[in-house]
């Protein structure tokens, strides 16, 4: 891959304001006291660089109880709690005039259902599929610091990333199939990068040393 390749699929897709604001968001889910771990692209973003992804643009998070949607609203009355799907809820600031669905171009805290198998903890992917964790890899939970957030996090991330994503996963990356925020999927090509490759051209690794 190219360093002009490099360079358009892994740039940063989020502004501070809106890492604010979805940090934001965060916070206050976990300020109700929900179970719940970073999860996805969250997760690995928390392992390798204890924020979001750069390329990445939202957060997702893995409930760990039994909550439903109505729960969630009554909870964070100052955010919009949307039920996507049955296995997802979407969570954002209410925008004007935006009275059901989740508006274009929204920032979202999505909030995911998983199931126990056995000594197992699984989740039932939108894609198809289903991803599953051993157990003691999840519990106990720790903290992961997150940005601004201290989040709660699996007992061993590293390994829960690798389970997912594979054993790659840490050293490499692939570039985002799909932004959230257009709802589309960026049709980049799925080839693994090296992050020491990625870090190189987009300096991002001398942005988080100096944050």
């Amino acid at each position: 891959m190219t360093e002009e390749q490099i360079r358009m699929r892994f740039a940063r897709r989020l502004s501070l304001a809106q890492c604010e604001e979805i940090y934001d968001n965060l916070a206050r889910l976990d300020a109700t006291g929900v179970k719940y771990i970073l999860y996805a692209g969250s997760l690995l973003g928390a392992v390798l660089y204890g924020e979001v992804l750069p390329w990445d643009d939202d957060v997702d998070v893995l409930l760990l109880e039994d909550v439903d949607r109505q729960w969630l609203q009554s909870r964070l009355p100052e955010l919009t709690a949307r039920q996507h799907c049955a296995q997802l809820v979407k969570i954002f600031r209410p925008a004007k005039g935006a009275s059901s669905g989740v508006p274009p171009g929204t920032l979202s805290l999505d909030v995911l259902k998983s199931f126990r198998d056995g000594d197992q903890l699984c989740h039932r992917s939108m894609w198809g599929g289903i991803d599953r964790f051993p157990i003691d890899k999840v519990i106990p939970l720790r903290r992961l610091k997150f940005g601004p957030v201290d989040a709660w996090g699996p007992h061993c991330p590293q390994e829960f990333c690798q389970i997912k994503y594979g054993r790659a996963c840490l050293e490499s990356a692939l570039p985002p199939f799909w932004d959230h925020v257009a709802k589309a999927r960026t049709r980049y090509p799925q080839m693994r990068v090296p992050l020491a490759e990625i870090e190189r051209v987009m300096r991002y690794r001398a942005h988080f040393e100096q944050s």
